[in-house]
């Protein structure tokens, strides 16, 4: 995984498509078939650097080391003066687990929950780290 310095926001997503916004940033299509995200610098997003921000980028590099068919990884992180604003990732069409409106009630996040635990315990690094033990 690399590392990328970036001195202007805007020059990187330049020419691309939005794809969306979540909690804690948001994301385009770049013309090279990636994904960028890029954090928002919110009150939400600065606690959750100050608690994990040394922690990231190995959280990143592990991530990155077992992409398969089910789970995409960084394949740049983004900095800013030496700080993390974002990362490129490979496209993926994921799975569509359930359409949600805006009202998601904790059931929903429970069943979404366990079917992402079942695709972890069927994911090839999960079946790799089975398979080393």
């Amino acid at each position: 995984m690399k590392t990328r310095q970036v001195d202007s926001v805007l020059d990187l997503i330049k020419g691309s498509c939005f794809i969306g916004a979540g909690t804690t940033g948001f994301c385009f299509l770049l013309p090279n078939e990636k994904v960028v995200k890029i954090y928002y610098d919110s009150y939400r997003t600065r606690l959750l650097f100050s608690r994990y921000g040394s922690k990231l980028m190995d959280f990143f590099k592990y991530i990155s080391s077992f992409s398969d068919e089910n789970f995409y990884g960084p394949t740049e992180v983004l900095l800013k003066k030496d700080k993390i604003i974002g990362y490129i990732m490979d496209l993926s069409y994921g799975k569509i687990i359930r359409h949600m409106s805006g009202n998601i009630t904790i059931d929903d996040i429970e069943r979404m929950v366990d079917i992402l635990i079942k695709n972890v315990k069927e994911s090839d690094y999960n079946k790799s780290l089975k398979k080393n033990n």
